[in-house]
């Protein structure tokens, strides 16, 4: 962290129990709780402000739940730093990394926009897996370079697929190009 001093701001729908800042943390606020102790007496406590530890999701970007009287709404940390220091996500726009890093939630590196740029920025970044980087793929790119090239010499659609376990479409799409195009 730089020495500027950190802003907070109340997170949307959350304002009395959580803060999150622009260096992308998240805190929850000091507050007294009430709950049923031994003997059916109700004990009050006061939980201290805490800066709370995030989780990374599956595809890498931070979030956090948020809980209020049993309920837990988990939260992504980049949306949670735009809705509260620029506003809601505007219509058909989503929260976009300037630099391509799913785990820098800092202000100066988040924006609203369309998926189309979002996409385009992961390209230019290099972090959108292709291929058989991807955990969807099927065949890997030996697998796939292959195809195509037993596709080329006049091996059927169908025999393809039968030999490499994928569908029609598939191979279809892999001759034709719109699927593994960097080979």
């Amino acid at each position: 962290m730089s020495d500027r001093a950190e802003n907070w701001r109340p997170v949307p729908g959350w304002e009395e129990f959580y803060e999150v800042s622009d260096c992308g943390r998240v805190k929850s606020l000091s507050r007294t709780t009430t709950c049923v102790g031994r003997w059916g007496k109700s004990v009050s406590r006061i939980e201290p402000e805490r800066i709370l530890k995030p989780a990374a999701a599956g595809g890498g970007y931070l979030f956090i739940g948020l809980r209020l009287k049993g309920v837990s709404k988990p939260a992504y940390i980049h949306r949670l730093v735009l809705e509260a220091f620029i506003g809601p996500c505007p219509k058909g726009q989503e929260a976009c990394h300037n630099n391509g890093e799913r785990t820098d939630n800092r202000l100066g590196n988040l924006r609203w926009d369309t998926r189309k740029n979002n996409h385009a920025d992961k390209r230019r970044h290099g972090t959108v897996l292709r291929g058989e980087e991807s955990p969807n793929s099927v065949l890997s790119n030996r697998e796939a370079h292959a195809l195509r090239v037993l596709g080329n010499t006049g091996v059927s659609t169908l025999d393809l697929a039968v030999a490499f376990q994928v569908s029609q479409s598939h191979v279809r799409a892999i001759r034709a190009g719109t699927q593994r195009k960097v080979l």
